[in-house]
């Protein structure tokens, strides 16, 4: 019996799991397969024993504050020791955004947040918006339940950019004012994102001024055994009692030697979203507008905390294809597309004037979106090449109709865009890496628009948002280097030449004839330059200056809409780009593996800054459109602004089934105006954060967390939202501003085998609150349900 068990103890295979940044063994490590039949975890000396795995079973190693390592197990050699990448404190994450390649995030001088699957998971958002909002490092702007418009370091809408899988979201129309577009990222179908802060202008060109949000959906990989082929479809349910939402989801995996493939379809069903009990009555739906027989009414709502007109449904579907070619070679296609309901624009609609509804309908009509593209990539032991080539079309329209008005405006809008690029890294040495790459960016604008009268269908044509068939275009190269001068001291910089052109056919709107066709061009030379210094194990520096732009696109240079009633937007083809240089340092400092404190201060300068001001059109400061008196208004340069702010992360291992973790941000943002008169920026969000306390035990999970938002007083205010009384709480004096609020929520997972079963109850104090410059209210105190499968 002895001689048996020695002989056990000296053919099992073992490994050993370490922390890769202190070479420490971890216990408490859990091993399992990808069916979730068998587990097992490591002892207090960093060892396990796999033999209750098969030798061709993919294992994933899972321990909290660490990313999950997935390996096969006939690749693990007996006594072979693997680590783990320290998950909480991001110095050795693996990332892309920065360089479009992988790289450790301790070499990059910039601030670089990574959401992980788990993270993603643990919290079930139910929009990508929400997953954003959901890690305390993203302000997130809503006018209405479908919506989710991100502010970075004082900057939004086109002055940040999106990404999915490396392609550019961000389109011609891309407006000052709020976008939702973000919520056509399915979340379920995300494998991570990661956001860059600041500019990131040499890799990505325009727009990316504030910072970078780069969505990656599910990552492919072939078997390593040669005559294997695995299935597995996931399912994934979650209802959520504020909105009764319903949402399920469901994918098919295909894993073979030589492919890989994914396909899954999603889909959202939400209703009218209830507000909490607790804050300012001037957030309540008092009143909404019921059309019977083609006579609007108004309608006293019995529920004042139901947002009436809020709701809407969402449909996701993707498929992906990876197929190896040889060695260094593979391949990838991608094909997306979302679109949605109509859904109600829900700040129009609880506007009021003389005391009635100023509209019985504003709506938007289907948001889609659909991408293709085509990606081959080589890797090589000191090369790695990669050439992109994507189609998207967006389609987008908006819908409205005056209080006791038979006629529905209705405005029609669809972009396809064309995006091709090349990018390249070559070890030159040991200590030295340099990138280089070409870009093409193509927009082509349909805009159209009509007038139907519903009493006898009467339809007349109206004057567009856009110019009908224009396009907008951007070309790029870039090179960029990497040098460590010693194990501690890491250099980076780059530069990148951008031209941008449009041709704008203003003949094509009347309203607009006298413009004529016009063309424009403009380019801008951007560039980076980092510093990392490791003092020790202990303290980690980064600097870094970096420059962006932002070329006007079609929306800046054409666009003729209602910025609000009483105001009309008219195009000014005259603008220029507008530049920003932004300075950041950064201190990490870890005591052991305890405490991590990661801080950030920043100061961005914004150039001929593109602001939407009051105008002179054809001699005149006030026109007729749309039957309505209006003051003219457009973007122009002349502005400058000037953002300062600082971000402070803390992660802390309390034990071995405790951690906790807190987010905090500072912004102010303040521009100028060509007189010299200073204002607060818009999109300058106020004090906001997170703090949170997990704990993790085997198959079992919980968070509890508390959101919070800091006040934005009257004062503060930017000077266009100050006339949006219809959207902010009252002070004493009777004036518009954005209180501060905190919610106080709490989660649980608990695995069984290969199923996951997610619990929430949020907004625990059941808070009325709107987030600053939203046009709804955050959702009540509500339970959130999910059940999915472990992919």
């Amino acid at each position: 019996m002895v001689l048996w068990a020695l002989g056990l103890s000296v053919y099992a295979q073992q490994v050993v799991v370490k922390d890769s940044l202190s070479g420490d063994p971890i216990s408490g490590v859990i091993i399992y397969n990808e069916s979730r039949s068998a587990f097992t975890t490591t002892g207090s000396n960093g060892q396990a024993e796999l033999d209750r795995f098969a030798v061709k079973e993919w294992l994933f190693f899972r321990h909290m504050g660490h990313g999950v390592l997935k390996r096969l197990k006939s690749t693990i050699e007996n006594g072979e020791t693997l680590y783990l990448s320290s998950q909480s404190e991001g110095l050795d994450e693996i990332v892309i955004s920065a360089s479009r390649f992988a790289e450790v995030a301790r070499k990059l001088p910039v601030r670089v947040r990574k959401i992980g699957d788990q993270e993603i998971a643990l919290t079930q958002p139910q929009t990508a918006a929400d997953l954003l909002q959901n890690t305390g490092a993203v302000f997130v702007q809503k006018s209405q339940l479908g919506g989710g418009s991100p502010m970075i370091r004082g900057f939004a809408t086109n002055r940040v950019l999106i990404t999915v899988d490396g392609i550019r979201m961000n389109n011609a129309i891309f407006r000052g004012g709020n976008i939702q577009n973000v919520i056509s990222i399915d979340p379920f179908t995300l494998e991570r994102a990661e956001i860059l802060y600041g500019p990131g202008t040499v890799i990505s060109g325009s727009d990316a001024i504030g910072g970078v949000m780069n969505f990656y959906t599910r990552e492919l990989e072939e078997l390593e055994s040669a005559n294997e082929t695995l299935q597995q479809t996931d399912y994934a349910l979650r209802m959520a009692t504020a909105a009764s939402e319903r949402t399920v989801h469901v994918s098919h995996k295909v894993i073979s030697p030589k492919f890989a493939g994914v396909i899954s379809f999603s889909r959202m069903s939400v209703g009218d979203l209830k507000m909490g009990s607790d804050g300012p009555d001037s957030y309540l739906r008092t009143f909404y507008v019921e059309t019977e027989g083609g006579v609007d009414r108004v309608v006293q709502n019995e529920d004042p905390q139901k947002q009436v007109g809020s709701g809407f449904d969402s449909y996701h579907f993707m498929a992906k294809g990876r197929q190896r070619i040889s060695k260094e070679w593979h391949q990838q296609m991608g094909l997306f597309f979302n679109t949605t309901s109509d859904f109600g624009r829900y700040d129009r609609l609880i506007q009021t004037r003389k005391g009635l509804p100023r509209s019985a309908e504003w709506y938007y009509g289907p948001q889609q979106w659909l991408m293709t593209y085509y990606k081959l990539t080589q890797e090589a032991e000191k090369t790695r090449h990669q050439f992109s080539a994507a189609y998207q079309r967006f389609n987008e329209s908006r819908f409205d109709r005056a209080f006791g008005d038979p006629v529905l405006n209705q405005a029609l809008e669809k972009v396809d865009v064309i995006n091709v690029s090349l990018d390249a890294e070559r070890i030159l040495s040991e200590n030295s890496l340099f990138r280089y790459g070409v870009a093409l960016d193509h927009n082509f604008i349909g805009s159209s628009a009509f007038s139907v009268d519903q009493k006898n269908s009467e339809r007349n044509t109206l004057v567009s948002r856009y110019p009908d068939r224009s396009d907008w275009g951007a070309w790029a190269l870039y090179a960029a280097i990497q040098h460590s001068f010693s194990k501690e001291l890491t250099f980076n910089a780059g530069a990148r030449y951008n031209r941008v052109n449009s041709t704008i056919a203003f003949e094509q709107n009347p309203f607009t004839a006298d413009f004529g066709t016009q063309q424009f061009e403009t380019d801008a030379l951007t560039y980076s330059l980092g510093l990392n210094y490791d003092h020790d194990r202990h303290w980690h520096f980064r600097a870094n200056l970096s420059t962006g732009f932002r070329a006007p696109n079609i929306d800046d240079l054409s666009k003729v809409f209602d910025s609000e009633p009483g105001s009309v937007v008219v195009p000014n083809p005259s603008l220029q780009s507008e530049k920003a240089i932004t300075a950041e340092l950064g201190v990490r400092r870890r005591w052991g593996r305890k405490l991590w404190v990661d801080s950030s201060f920043f100061h961005s300068r914004l150039n001929d800054a593109l602001i939407r001001r009051p105008f002179v059109y054809n001699g005149q400061s006030q026109i007729e459109y749309r039957g309505i008196m209006s003051e003219v208004l457009a973007i122009q340069n002349g502005t400058s602004a000037e953002v300062v702010g600082a971000e402070l992360a803390i992660y802390s291992h309390l034990s071995r089934h405790f951690s906790a973790r807190a987010f905090a941000n500072y912004t102010r943002g303040i521009e100028t105006d060509v007189e010299g008169v200073e204002s607060y920026m818009r999109h300058a969000a106020p004090f906001f954060g997170l703090v949170q306390l997990r704990f993790l035990s085997g198959r079992f999970s919980a968070v509890a967390d508390s959101q919070f938002n800091g006040a934005i007083e009257h004062e503060r205010l930017a000077l266009s939202e100050r006339a949006k009384d219809f959207m902010y709480a009252i002070d004493e004096m009777g004036r518009p501003f954005s209180p501060a609020w905190q919610t106080v929520n709490f989660r649980m997972n608990y695995e069984l085998r290969r199923w996951q079963l997610f619990l929430a109850l949020e907004n625990i104090l059941d808070q009325r609150y709107r987030p600053y410059s939203s046009g709804i209210a955050a959702p009540a105190r509500q339970v959130v349900f999910g059940l999915q499968t472990r992919r």
